[in-house]
């Protein structure tokens, strides 16, 4: 027979929110530098924001190689150089 939840009989307030985060916080000692941050793709010379599908988006360009990524980035500055050959298979 499967156990029955236990169900609160009033509503959540701000303060129980709060403390129930407080309680998964470290200890100020026990703070480190981190490193986290967003990265966004743009082009140079537009400043537009790189797209994730086509032929130049982000999923295009996953598909290279790392040892390819200068002739990537050539492509990138100019259209009409080609673009490497990908390493998917596609």
């Amino acid at each position: 027979m499967a156990e029955t939840a236990n169900v609160q009989e009033r509503q959540l307030t701000l303060a129980d929110l709060t403390e129930y985060f407080a309680k998964g916080s470290k200890p100020k000692e026990a703070f480190r530098v981190g490193a986290e941050h967003e990265k966004f793709g743009f082009y140079l010379g537009s400043h537009k924001p790189v797209p994730y599908e086509g032929d130049k988006g982000v999923h295009a360009r996953s598909a290279f190689g790392v040892a390819q990524m200068p002739l990537l980035m050539k492509h990138l500055k100019d259209p009409e150089v080609p673009p490497p050959p990908r390493t998917d298979g596609a």
